[in-house]
């Protein structure tokens, strides 16, 4: 399978998928074009991502930033509430104010629960969420995230 793949600003790049991807190596000739190295002639590619496709303008990014940065806070922060309560296996989750963190975590955990297992009989399910929502919240919203770099550079 070949695939095409285009810069914003004119390069292109040929990538042959194949079982030993490993003999397909890439160049740069003078015309900042990159072009595969190998015997195979190169036909035209159908594929194109969707993904590839999708631009997002500095407005766009600042609002998905003002609404993704609380909104991840917020469920981190329910979640660092679950991980006490787990240290307190008294604690009723269906009554106040407990319930405010058990009730819209609890649909994750149970999930997460069956991929992970408590360890020791400590539920490390909320703390693995705390380290997705933390990772995910630096990657879109942090200084050097893709969001903030979007509304920032202009980039798209």
């Amino acid at each position: 399978m070949l695939l095409t793949i285009r810069s914003h600003i004119g390069h292109r790049a040929i990538v042959s998928l194949s079982p030993r991807p490993t003999t397909l190596q890439l160049h740069i000739n003078r015309t900042k074009s990159i072009t595969p190295r190998h015997t195979n002639p190169i036909k035209p590619c159908a594929f194109s991502s969707p993904i590839a496709d999708l631009a997002i303008n500095p407005a766009t990014a600042g609002v998905l930033s003002a609404i993704l940065k609380p909104t991840l806070s917020i469920a981190s922060l329910l979640m660092i509430v679950r991980i006490v309560m787990t240290w307190f296996p008294e604690i009723e989750g269906s009554k106040l104010p407990w319930s405010i963190a058990y009730k819209p975590t609890e649909p994750l955990l149970e999930a997460t629960r069956r991929v992970v297992k408590p360890f020791n009989g400590l539920d490390v399910s909320p703390i693995v969420w705390v380290a997705v929502l933390s990772f995910v919240a630096e990657i879109l919203t942090g200084p050097q995230g893709i969001l903030s770099l979007l509304q920032r550079k202009g980039i798209y």
